[in-house]
C-alpha cells in the first residue's frame, strides 16, 4: 500500500533543502545541481530567480568546500541534501562509508570520481545561468581529476578499481565524461583531448555497433564469471561521450550515438515485466501475468538493466538486476540526447543531427527507421536553410537520397554529412527517401564473440 508519509517527508526535505546552503557534491550532490539547473530553464518568473539564488549558494558553498591541491581543488566525498547531507569537509568526515578508500585524502581513483558528478552539475548550472564561477570551479574540479585523480592515464586507459584488483568502467570513464562536459562548455581543447582519448582508448574493448561496454575491464572481476555484463550507466557514458564530443565540434561521433541510443541502451529500459518470467526457473513457476509478480516488479519498470549482457537483460549470478544509478545516468543520456539532436541558429538555420522522433518548436519530426527508409519533418517555424544529416550508410554525394515538399520531388545538395534541403516555411512537409541496409557483423562484447 502507498504510505502518504513518503510524499510528506521528501516535501519537508525539499522545503528544507531550499532554505539551506548545502554541500552539493558527490553522484547525488551533482545531480540535484543538475535538478536546480532544469528547473532554472523551465521555471517563469518569480520562480526562475529562486532557482538562480540557490544555485549561486550552491556554488558558493562547493567553493567554500574545495580543497586546493596545486592548480586544481578536489571536495570530500559525501552524501547530500535532502536525505543526510552535510554543511562542511568536517561534517562529511563524520559520516560512515561503506567504502573505507573514500575517506583517503587527497582522494584518487574511486575515492577521486564523487567529484566529477559535482563537474557535471556545475556545467548545467553553467549552461543555464552563464555564471562564471560555477564554470570556473568545475575546472579547477575538472583538473584535479584529469591530472590528480588516478582514473585515467594519459594514454586513456581505465585505471579505477572497486574493488581493488578489478577495474571499474563506469567509476574510470565517468572522469573522462566530466572533462569533455568541462571541456565542452569552456571550449577547451585540452580536456576535450584528454577525453577524446580515453574514448578511443575504449573503443578498442567496446564494442561501436550496439556501444556495449563491459562494467569490469580487461578481465579484472570481483566475481568468477566467464561472459561480461554491462551496467547502463557504462552504454549512458558512451552516449554522452559521443555527444559532448560531437557538439564541442571536437570530434563527429554522431553516428555511434545513433548506434548506441538505437541498438543498446533503449534494450536497457525495462518497458514491461516479461523479461522476469523469461528467466530459465521462473518459466515452470509463473505465467504472465502474475497478480503478485506485477504487485512487486511492475513498480520497476522504466529501469534500467544494472547487470545486463549484449542479450540478457537480467543474469542473476551477477547481481539483483538494477542499479538505481543506472536510472539518473541513463535518463540523463536520453535528455541530452532529446536536447541535442535539432539545434537553430539566431539566423535561422536549423540543422538535424539524428533520424529520432522529436517535437521542438522549429519541426516535428517522424522518422520511419529502423522499418523503412523515411524521413518526415513537418515544420512549425520559418527556416532560412536546413541541414538532416544522412544515414551512417549511404555515401556523401550519393543519389541513393531523394527529397520532397508537400509530396514534390526537390533537388538537394550535400554538404559534409548533411543534406542541404533550402529554405522552408511553416506548415511545409519535408520527406526524404533512402533505402535501408542490411547487414552481418561478426564482433565482440568484452571477451565473448558475437554475430551482429
Amino acid at each position: 500500500e502507498e504510505d502518504p508519509r513518503v510524499d510528506g517527508d521528501w516535501r519537508t526535505g525539499l522545503l528544507d533543502f531550499g532554505r539551506t546552503n548545502p554541500v552539493m557534491n558527490g553522484p547525488e550532490g551533482g545531480r540535484w545541481l543538475e535538478w536546480i539547473a532544469f528547473n532554472i530553464r523551465r521555471e517563469p518568473e518569480p520562480n526562475r530567480s529562486a532557482w538562480v539564488a540557490l544555485a549561486k549558494r550552491a556554488v558558493a558553498q562547493l567553493n567554500k568546500a574545495a580543497v586546493p591541491y596545486k592548480d586544481g581543488v578536489w571536495i570530500v566525498y559525501g552524501q547530500s541534501p535532502p536525505d543526510d547531507g552535510f554543511k562542511s569537509i568536517q561534517d562529511a568526515e563524520t559520516i560512515p562509508s561503506w567504502i573505507p578508500f573514500l575517506k583517503i585524502h587527497p582522494p584518487t581513483g574511486v575515492g577521486a570520481s564523487g567529484d566529477t558528478w559535482g563537474v557535471q552539475g556545475l556545467c548545467a548550472i553553467y549552461r543555464v545561468t552563464k555564471d562564471p564561477e560555477a564554470l570556473k570551479l568545475a575546472g579547477r574540479l575538472a583538473r584535479y581529476i584529469k591530472d590528480y585523480g588516478k582514473m585515467i592515464a594519459a594514454d586513456g586507459r581505465l585505471l579505477s578499481e572497486l574493488p581493488p584488483g578489478a577495474t571499474h568502467w563506469h567509476h574510470s570513464f565517468q572522469a573522462a565524461m566530466a572533462c569533455a562536459e568541462y571541456g565542452a562548455a569552456a571550449h577547451d581543447r585540452e580536456f576535450l583531448g584528454f577525453a577524446d582519448t580515453a574514448y578511443r582508448h575504449v573503443m578498442t574493448f567496446c564494442n561501436r555497433e550496439i556501444g556495449f561496454a563491459p562494467e569490469y575491464c580487461y578481465g579484472s572481476f570481483p566475481r568468477q564469471q566467464d561472459i561480461d555484463n554491462t551496467e547502463a550507466c557504462c552504454s549512458a557514458g558512451l552516449v554522452l561521450m559521443a555527444l559532448w564530443l560531437s557538439t564541442s565540434g571536437y570530434a563527429d561521433y554522431w553516428d555511434d550515438v545513433d548506434r548506441y541510443i538505437r541498438n543498446h541502451i533503449a534494450a536497457l529500459q525495462m518497458t514491461d515485466t516479461r523479461w522476469f518470467y523469461d528467466i530459465p526457473e521462473n518459466r515452470s513457476k509463473y505465467r504472465y501475468p502474475d497478480p503478485e509478480v506485477e504487485k512487486i516488479i511492475g513498480p520497476l519498470v522504466g529501469q534500467f538493466g544494472g547487470w545486463a549482457t549484449a542479450n540478457e537483460w537480467h543474469i542473476p549470478e551477477f547481481g539483483p538486476g538494477i542499479m538505481t544509478c543506472c536510472v539518473g545516468n541513463s535518463t540523463r543520456a536520453f535528455y541530452y540526447v532529446w536536447e541535442r539532436m535539432v539545434d537553430s541558429s539566431n539566423d535561422r538555420r536549423l540543422r538535424v543531427h539524428l533520424m529520432l522522433n522529436r517535437a521542438s518548436r522549429w519541426a516535428d519530426i517522424n522518422s520511419y527507421l529502423p522499418y523503412e527508409g523515411k524521413f518526415e519533418m513537418k515544420l512549425k517555424a520559418r527556416c532560412k536553410e536546413i541541414l538532416v544529416r544522412a544515414p551512417e550508410w549511404i555515401p556523401t554525394g550519393s543519389g541513393e537520397i531523394s527529397f520532397k515538399v508537400n509530396g514534390k520531388p526537390r533537388g538537394l545538395r550535400w554538404s559534409g554529412r548533411y543534406v542541404n534541403l533550402g529554405a522552408g516555411e511553416p506548415g511545409q512537409i519535408f520527406t526524404l527517401l533512402f533505402p535501408v541496409s542490411v547487414k552481418q557483423v561478426k564482433a565482440t562484447n568484452g571477451r565473448s564473440p558475437f554475430t551482429l
